[in-house]
């Protein structure tokens, strides 16, 4: 089984992943036939994914790009802790990676 999945992470705010992750798009394109894109959580005014899924012409939904809304994040957070987070973050990505060949994920 080869690499399905690349997650690309940044330290700091405007470091320039969403330029990146484009590029990796490109790349992935050329190789994968169905290629997605995911981002954990996201703020109500996040764009990235608007971004990629439009420029791609990617096909997927939405609402399958994200898992959570920062407040949403936070209210799993404080109520039921941090596993419950990642348990909801890996199981919608892990819907996700089922329909494509390969999914890249900004953090």
């Amino acid at each position: 089984m080869g690499i399905e999945s690349l997650f690309v992470v940044s330290t700091e705010l405007g470091s320039g992943s969403l330029f990146v992750s484009l590029g990796l798009m490109k790349i992935l394109k050329k190789r994968y036939h169905k290629v997605a894109f995911f981002k954990p959580i996201i703020t109500r005014d996040d764009y990235d994914i608007d971004t990629i899924t439009q420029f791609f012409k990617l096909t997927q939904p939405k609402s399958k790009s994200y898992s959570l809304y920062i407040d949403e994040a936070e209210k799993i957070l404080a109520s039921e802790g941090e596993e419950r987070l990642y348990e909801k973050i890996l199981s919608d990505y892990e819907r996700l990676k089922d329909d494509y060949d390969f999914v890249l994920c900004l953090g």
